[in-house]
């Protein structure tokens, strides 16, 4: 009985660590629960209904909630400044932002193009809203002309779910 139990337990063992390295591999890159506004690096997908071009340089920003900063890139130039939100349990969360500007180096035409109009787009939120990997700025609700609510100034894919989609798409 002594031997049979110690099999048991070997066998579990052996089981246990072949079986849990696959595991946890796939919840690393699948898993996209608890994103924020804070602490999540957010990748440009569209400003102004205009997805950016596949030659120009991506851009993303970040906020810090501890300092109440923006921070990131237009793509080009680096962008900064401050933010401030209210966290009231409604369908667009409060979100302004104040003093945003950039750097000063020159680009391509494209890639400054997109860059004012993210920078516009941040000028003018009055609101966020995030749906799964996704974070969508909104602007004033007297501004959009479908009547269906706040005008949808720019969308933004979390960093790591497009890292995630970009790693199973890839041929094993």
């Amino acid at each position: 009985m002594r031997i049979r139990m110690g099999f048991l337990v070997t066998a579990v063992v052996l089981a246990g660590a072949t079986l849990l390295p696959g595991a946890w591999a796939q919840s690393k890159t699948t898993s996209h629960v608890g994103h924020t506004l804070t602490g999540t690096n957010w990748v440009l997908a569209e400003v102004h209904g205009e997805s950016p071009e596949n030659d120009t340089p991506q851009a993303s920003i970040q906020l810090d909630a501890k300092t109440e900063r923006l921070s990131g890139t237009g793509g080009c130039n680096r962008l900064l400044g401050s933010y401030e939100t209210k966290l009231p349990a409604t369908e667009a969360q409060p979100l302004h932002f104040k003093g945003v500007g950039s750097t000063m180096m020159a680009c391509g035409a494209e890639a400054m193009q997109q860059e004012k109009s993210l920078l516009d787009a941040l000028n003018a939120t009055m609101a966020y809203r995030i749906r799964g990997t996704t974070l969508t700025l909104l602007g004033d609700a007297s501004k959009d002309k479908t009547g269906k609510g706040r005008s949808v100034l720019a969308r933004f894919e979390a960093a790591d779910a497009i890292q995630a989609k970009e790693t199973t798409a890839q041929p094993q």
